[in-house]
């Protein structure tokens, strides 16, 4: 991530573990928190995710929440997808 405002989860850590911040949960001054590296200034939050993870929700229900107890959550994002019917590209409205 170069930009404090780039739209994309970052890589944290949550009571030890690893974890997935979306952007979108975080706040202007955690985003804009800098630590210096090297001689240079470095976002805290620096190490983007950009994958997005598709799963049925039967897969979630019987694989993953008995063992993670419920704690995933669903992100609404604007993707822009292709319109078969159109032929075109459609990027939805933030």
């Amino acid at each position: 991530k170069k930009e404090a405002d780039e739209k994309v989860g970052v890589i944290a850590e949550k009571n030890g573990k690893p974890c997935v911040i979306e952007y979108s949960e975080l706040s202007v001054k955690m985003a804009e928190q800098t630590k210096g590296m090297m001689g240079r200034k470095k976002l805290l939050f620096g190490a983007g995710n950009i994958c997005n993870h598709y799963y049925s929700i039967s897969f979630l229900e019987d694989k993953v929440w008995p063992e993670q107890g419920k704690t995933f959550h669903i992100a609404h994002k604007k993707i822009p997808f292709w319109d078969e019917s159109t032929n075109k590209t459609i990027a939805p409205i933030e």
